[in-house]
């Protein structure tokens, strides 16, 4: 347990080679043991903490989808909560947003059947980002809430991260047509964070709502997104640095700027395509289609 959760933390505060380390002891020592619970959580793990914050989408893909495989041989309820909540958040970090959606609404399922608030926050909350990017806002909201509450009852599990949800369901609101909010209680949240994972995430997200209020905040949203792209190359995070490129092209299209917007978008799908998020890359290849 020492290695699993040493290597988890290590992973998702971006030390990805430390982290890899610890977490690739337990696997072998659950292989050791034929311990086919830990086998799926150590395989689940590496998937989710690791190759996918760190942008190896490809391999994260993989690996939890034996994770999934094994789980399901289990039989056992617990641990397949768990693999299909983590295989649903790596379909959707390679832009399989169906298959993605199928997958964590069956892990939410079974976590909930197995009170596994940890793994059903995680599934509620890719939830949300899959509903969030087929438009669908208020299902996002709804599953986002859904993620702070199960993260609360489990016994306070990582304040970072329901910050996060806190922050994307601002966003999806915004998006929504609403804008009833305050920006200092933004700037708060940001300033909260500790784990260098969340770091560019969250400023992202900030820039992301401040871009869509209205046009009185564009270069606040630009300062922000800027912190963002900062933030995730400095931590390697690169599907997150994709993403930071992405929203940037988007303010450059607004200020009318499309050569720029053109070239942030290009970026952002070449880090897409090295990441392997195949899905990704077509949604955004057509964007970019559209503004040539």
């Amino acid at each position: 347990f020492a290695n699993y959760f040493l290597g988890s933390y290590l992973s998702q505060n971006c030390e990805f080679e430390e982290g890899l380390y610890y977490l690739e002891k337990c696997l072998e020592l659950s292989l050791a043991a034929n311990n086919l619970v830990s086998i799926v959580f150590a395989k689940g793990t590496i998937s989710c903490a690791n190759y996918m914050l760190h942008g190896k989408i490809e391999n994260a893909f993989i690996s939890s989808k034996e994770s999934l495989q094994q789980a399901n041989e289990s039989g056992d309820i617990f641990v397949r909560g768990m693999a299909y909540a983590c295989h649903g958040m790596c379909c959707y970090s390679k832009g399989s947003f169906d298959e993605a959606l199928s997958n964590l609404l069956q892990g939410l399922d079974l976590c909930e059947k197995s009170a596994h608030n940890i793994w059903g926050g995680w599934a509620s909350f890719y939830l949300g980002e899959t509903y969030f990017v087929s438009g669908e806002y208020e299902k996002a909201v709804e599953y986002y809430k859904k993620n702070v509450e199960l993260f609360l009852e489990a016994d306070r599990f990582g304040p970072p991260y329901i910050r996060l949800a806190k922050v994307s369901m601002i966003r999806s609101k915004v998006l929504n047509n609403g804008h009833d909010i305050r920006l200092e209680d933004l700037d708060e949240s940001h300033k909260e964070i500790r784990l260098k994972g969340v770091e560019g995430w969250m400023a992202r997200l900030i820039g992301e709502i401040l871009l869509n209020i209205n046009d009185q905040h564009i270069s606040e949203a630009e300062d922000w997104i800027k912190k963002a792209i900062e933030a995730d190359k400095r931590n390697g995070m690169m599907w997150q640095l994709a993403k930071d490129y992405r929203l940037y092209a988007e303010l450059l299209k607004r200020k009318d700027d499309r050569s720029k917007a053109k070239r942030n978008l290009n970026k952002a799908i070449e880090i897409f395509k090295e990441c392997g998020a195949d899905g990704w890359v077509e949604k955004y290849e057509k964007e970019l289609a559209a503004l040539s």
